[in-house]
């Protein structure tokens, strides 16, 4: 199809109006394939019901993997190698474990309810059916487009992270189609975050006939535990969680093993630099001679600021939001 107008906003809406049914249809078939992160056939089965959907409107689709994780999925319009490209991207792996996972979308008054629909299946859809508008209108064709869907954003993109990067570094701009604010508000910045493992090992014996011989890796944990709350407050922005504590076997047993899973938020990179110059301190802060404690980090997302370009793409934007009612 060839144009020489861009449509009306009266036209838009008529047309997302005609087509959501279809629109709906390819949510439940999404929405029916179980893709907790670890299932791996199952988040590579959704990133090919995409992969399908993309080359049905002009996009060039290829695959990404890093290790044993699922698929990564890269698509573009063609004929735009040197351009700035605008980035769609999102996630298709959800929380819902294969166990927990309910047969099809359910429809509740004007609700579509089902595992990952607001995280972010419905996000991933929306933003599908957009190229299938612009597709549709002859639009799709003129613009540097580049998706990218990747496996694993919920366990901090450990795999497609690089990706990630790769895709931002030569786009003009970014939306990014995870659910916004309850209040419909529409996420400009956010803080970082990372997971940090701490782990105690000491001496196991009898709390009875040999108490004084064993090295508790659950006294140590409590005072580190202590420690780390306590850095909340002195670093403004910042803020450190204990969010997981098990140790231990039976309670007449001097606990040889003790874990914690931690988790800090940050807005800056310096933020995160000083609480990581404050763990190390903590780390070697023992109260329990003999125990040896490790601090490992694992999951890390960088803050996303909010840069003056974020807020100009913001007010144009929202002027179109109006101009929709």
């Amino acid at each position: 199809m060839v144009v020489t107008s861009l449509p009306s906003s009266t036209e838009v809406s008529e047309w997302f109006d005609r087509t959501f049914p279809e629109a709906v249809s390819l949510l439940d078939r999404i929405v029916t394939c179980s893709s907790c992160t670890r299932d791996r056939d199952g988040v590579n089965a959704v990133q090919d019901i995409a992969a399908e959907f993309l080359r049905s409107v002009g996009l060039e689709v290829s695959f990404r993997t890093t290790g044993d994780s699922a698929r990564t999925l890269w698509a573009e319009v063609p004929g735009f190698k040197s351009s700035k490209k605008i980035l769609l991207s999102g996630h298709v792996d959800t929380v819902h474990p294969r166990d927990d996972w309910s047969s099809s979308l359910v429809e509740e008054g004007d609700k579509l309810i089902g595992p990952g629909v607001a995280d972010m299946k419905g996000g991933v859809v929306e933003f599908l059916w957009v190229l299938r508008f612009l597709h549709d209108h002859g639009l799709l064709a003129r613009l540097p487009v580049r998706v990218l869907l990747t496996p694993d954003e919920e366990i901090a993109s450990p795999s497609s992270q690089p990706f990630l990067r790769e895709a931002a570094s030569d786009s003009e701009l970014a939306l990014v189609f995870e659910p916004g604010r309850l209040n419909g508000a529409i996420v400009t910045q956010r803080r970082g975050a990372a997971g940090v493992e701490v782990k105690v090992v000491g001496k196991a014996s009898h709390a009875g006939n040999a108490f004084h011989e064993g090295k508790s890796a659950i006294h140590q944990l409590a005072h580190t535990v202590g420690k780390l709350f306590a850095l909340n407050g002195t670093i403004p922005g910042a803020n450190v969680n204990v969010g997981v504590v098990q140790g231990g076997t039976t309670a007449n047993t001097v606990a040889a093993v003790a874990e914690a899973l931690v988790d800090l938020r940050y807005t800056t990179l310096e933020q995160r630099d000083q609480l990581v110059e404050a763990l190390k301190i903590i780390e070697n802060d023992h109260i329990v001679p003999g125990i040896q404690m490790s601090f490992s980090e694992g999951s890390f997302f960088p803050p996303m600021p909010e840069l003056p370009e974020t807020l100009v793409l913001y007010g144009e934007y929202a002027v179109i939001l109006k101009e929709f009612g």
